[in-house]
């Protein structure tokens, strides 16, 4: 079984290996096919550059087409207006997120194919069935409102849900931990005030520079308690790659993230998304 999920960033895009230690909501779990102890793969990777390509295009366009002799917003928010005189430029931006968003689909279905490959090459047959590909970083044209969702994926209720495999369910909505923490799956209970969204993850709970500078006894005990295999060898590198790959890893080790029980006690407390099943971590790759 697999989920996956896109996101344009950098180091917290990953593929882990997990299984499902505890399912919170029986009923769910057995309209989605979860079951107790079954291995999963999840993917959290998208668009890679692609992303931050389609939205330069899409500033430039929305600058392009900006009343001359206006200033310029202080913000640097540019607003597209949806009327004929910009459907040009308006489609342009929608052709290049479309892009970007394919992009990612395309990243996300590779990785799946070559953690397969290696697993079937090492325990023999074994399927992965899609079970969900959730979006985040990305915007919806709904009727004829724009809503994106910035950290956010969409976790809509039954209504939203109708004529979908999630009906009766509410959406799928999964929220990672950090590569030391669980993972939950979720169902969306579509929160109008939450403009049926949840977050998509536990979220850092330090920006990476400062990661890089503190916690050093945490760090130590955790490459102690993690094997962590990287494309180099660096307890053998030399000293400057060695500081080069520690201060890498120290960007994304647990203490940089935020516990991933108030989260999800967050999003069930406050209607926003009911837990279903948590899963427990085997194996991380980072750093494609």
């Amino acid at each position: 079984m697999r989920w996956t999920e896109p996101l344009t960033g950098r180091g917290d895009h990953f593929l882990e290996l997990q299984y499902v230690h505890s399912v919170l909501d029986a009923p769910t779990a057995h309209a989605w096919g979860v079951r107790l102890g079954h291995v999963t793969v999840m993917v959290h990777s998208g668009s890679l550059g692609t992303g931050h390509l389609a939205g330069t295009l899409a500033l430039n366009l929305a600058t392009s087409v900006y009343p001359k002799g206006l200033a310029h917003p202080a913000n640097g928010f540019f607003p597209l207006l949806t009327g004929e005189q910009n459907a040009a430029a308006l489609q342009g931006m929608r052709d290049a997120l479309h892009t970007a968003g394919n992009f990612a689909a395309v990243n996300r279905l590779f990785l799946v194919l070559m953690a397969t490959a290696v697993l079937q090459g090492t325990i023999g047959d074994c399927e992965f069935p899609l079970l969900y590909d959730a979006a985040h970083n990305f915007i919806w044209q709904e009727d004829e409102h724009w809503l994106q969702r910035k950290g956010a994926t969409p976790a809509r209720g039954y209504e939203a849900m109708q004529g979908t495999p999630f009906a009766d369910t509410g959406e799928l909505v999964l929220v990672p931990g950090s590569m030391g923490a669980s993972s939950v799956v979720l169902a969306g209970q579509g929160h109008p005030q939450a403009l049926h969204s949840a977050s998509h993850g536990a979220g850092r709970k330090q920006a990476r520079g400062e990661a890089m500078h503190a916690h050093e006894d945490e760090f130590r005990q955790f490459l102690h308690d993690f094997r962590v295999v990287t494309p180099i060898d660096w307890r053998r590198a030399r000293a400057d790659v060695r500081a080069q790959k520690l201060a890498e890893l120290k960007q994304e080790a647990p203490f940089a993230y935020k516990g991933i029980g108030p989260v999800i006690q967050t999003l069930e407390q406050t209607g926003i998304a009911r837990p279903v099943a948590e899963l427990w971590l085997l194996l991380t790759v980072k750093g494609w």
